[in-house]
């Protein structure tokens, strides 16, 4: 199932697609993950399921990384949500998809919305350029608390925004990576980013040729990796999509078929041109997660008080992390705010972004 089919079964279904979070990319890939783990150099060896088992993310299915999109950017993760048949029962969350554009389209279309005093919505029309995209299982993940989308690096105490997805369904979920089948050639390179990034054709094509070289020497010692292979991936992901195994009307067979995981590991390591922005976005994306929260406070009106709280703490957690990194916003909003946790619930605040070292003194 390409990705326009499955978005139009979702459209045509009873799922909700609704706003988590943005997050930021900074070394050119994503991580899925079930928890925040010890920092630990195995996402640049690893493509797909982890397997490191000295930090832990190779234990149990913990975690998948995979390169997003055409480089390092700010994105936003939607919930999957199965909205109830009848009146009072309870939605069923039962995954998430980001989608890798260009140039920050959907991150701008949620800040636009968010500016305006709505929720966002998700960009069915932007996501539609994206509609011939084919399936790619990277990997599982075992859920049991919570769901994690960040940086392919994140870890514990994380110096990027990790958007988290609490009250998820347990289960096993299955990551699909929806990809663009490209021209991997110099020339195809240089026009798909001139077109993507806004490059000059020239300028794209020389960074191009550069890494064409730079592959031709790291691949000599990458086993698996005959000489004279192509050096750029054939294909460049747009989208993930993480679904609960139950929901099996959503769950992709793959459309790509005999993949070279050697080979494709090393074409994203060493011939894959990673462009977008050049500076680290991560208290843009802190804030812009913060403003969201505060929406969906403002959207739900009168409510009960564990509701309320719920939503506070959703808007706090993120201006603790911001504060943490000395992001202004965060430290003047956090300022005007009344309520004053408990110890425990500050524990709770913290570990939700995965800092470990504020909310240990609080132990």
């Amino acid at each position: 199932m390409t990705l326009g089919r499955l978005l139009k079964t979702i459209n045509q279904n009873n799922i909700e697609l609704r706003p988590q979070g943005f997050f930021n990319t900074e070394n050119g890939r994503f991580t899925v993950s079930n928890s925040y783990f010890d920092s630990c150099d195995c996402h640049i060896e690893t493509l797909g399921q982890f397997t490191c088992l000295e930090c832990g993310r190779g234990s149990d299915l913990s975690s998948v990384t995979f390169p997003s999109g055409d480089g390092d950017g700010i994105f936003v993760a939607f919930e999957i949500v199965l909205l109830p048949d009848a009146p009072g029962q309870a939605d069923m969350k039962i995954g998430m998809i980001a989608l890798f554009d260009y140039q920050y389209q959907i991150a701008t279309h949620a800040r636009q919305a968010i500016a305006a005093q709505t929720l966002p919505d998700f960009p069915f029309e932007l996501a539609s350029q994206f509609a011939d995209c084919r399936a790619l299982e990277i990997g599982t993940i075992a859920v049991d608390k919570t769901l994690l989308i960040g940086n392919g690096s994140f870890s514990s105490n994380p110096s990027e925004a990790v958007v988290d997805f609490p009250r998820i369904l347990d289960g096993n979920y299955k990551c699909i990576a929806y990809c663009e089948e490209v021209d991997a050639s110099v020339d195809g390179t240089a026009e798909r980013l001139s077109r993507t990034q806004g490059l000059d054709e020239e300028s794209a094509a020389r960074i191009a040729r550069i890494t064409e070289k730079t592959f031709e020497r790291m691949a000599q010692d990458e086993p698996g990796v005959s000489p004279g292979v192509n050096p750029f991936p054939p294909f460049i992901p747009r989208a993930v999509v993480v679904v609960l195994e139950a929901a099996k009307s959503l769950i992709e067979k793959d459309e790509i078929f005999n993949v070279d995981w050697d080979l494709l590991n090393a074409q994203f390591r060493y011939g894959k041109v990673d462009l977008s922005h050049k500076e680290e976005k991560t208290n843009a994306a802190i804030w812009e997660n913060a403003l969201l929260a505060r929406e969906y406070d403002r959207d739900a009106g009168e409510c009960s008080d564990a509701e309320a709280l719920r939503l506070h703490f959703n808007l706090r957690t993120w201006l603790y992390q911001g504060r943490e990194r000395g992001e202004e916003n965060c430290i003047n909003y956090l300022e005007k705010l009344k309520y004053e946790p408990t110890d425990d619930e500050e524990i709770y605040l913290y570990m939700r972004r995965g800092m470990r070292s504020s909310a240990a003194k609080y132990l």
